[in-house]
């Protein structure tokens, strides 16, 4: 009877993980984005009364965002930013912040063309041990030509957090292609196995 509670309380963690972790987090942004306004007005705005507050300037921070979004693609704003850019590249410490979020700014702006675009089983970390990996780029530069064959990129995440794992270059033959969606299968990565894809099968 304890074996199957200790199996059910773990079970129930497991489904309320993802669920409370995620509120937590829209949580902590909320009061994070809105503070900027409830900060200075907490003093003369009842506790209770706050949340509208909050609301509001949720509003105006999705607002600002808006027009900045608007702004950075006209032409002349670009050419007035690039300067100030410059000067945060020259700035010890600050550079090397500045370019890690850059960078990240870059891989969400290019999302369109998808970081990661199919899924694949490889042998790795040694043959008879298979992976699941993600394709994220033919292999078409100086390495390639050095390898002297037809190579591909790929992220092989680590379980149970798939934003942190490997880049190996591997040759394309060596690689086995599925019909696996990218969400299946980073569902199927994060669960540890747990969460089968409702269909596996080797394409290409």
């Amino acid at each position: 009877m304890l074996k199957k509670v200790r199996g059910y309380f773990f079970t129930g963690l497991l489904v309320l993980f993802p669920v409370l972790g995620t509120a937590g987090v829209i949580y902590w942004l909320f009061i994070f984005i809105t503070n900027f306004l409830v900060k200075p007005l907490s003093h003369y705005i009842p506790s209770d009364k706050q949340i509208f507050i909050r609301t509001a300037s949720l509003a105006v921070a999705f607002i600002i965002v808006v027009v900045i979004g608007f702004l950075a693609k006209m032409v002349f704003v670009r050419k007035i930013s690039k300067p100030f850019e410059n000067l945060l590249a020259r700035i010890p410490l600050i550079n090397k912040i500045y370019k890690t979020f850059k960078q990240i700014s870059l891989a969400l702006w290019e999302s369109q063309a998808t970081i990661l675009r199919q899924v694949v089983l490889v042998e790795y970390p040694r043959k008879g041990i298979w992976s699941v990996g993600f394709t994220t780029s033919s292999v078409k530069s100086r390495a390639s030509e050095m390898l002297r064959g037809d190579y591909i990129g790929l992220f092989v995440p680590t379980t149970p957090n798939p934003t942190s794992g490997l880049f190996i270059i591997v040759a394309k033959k060596d690689v086995i292609f599925t019909s696996i969606s990218i969400e299946d299968g980073l569902k199927l990565v994060v669960s540890a196995g747990t969460i089968e894809p409702y269909e596996i099968k080797e394409i290409g």
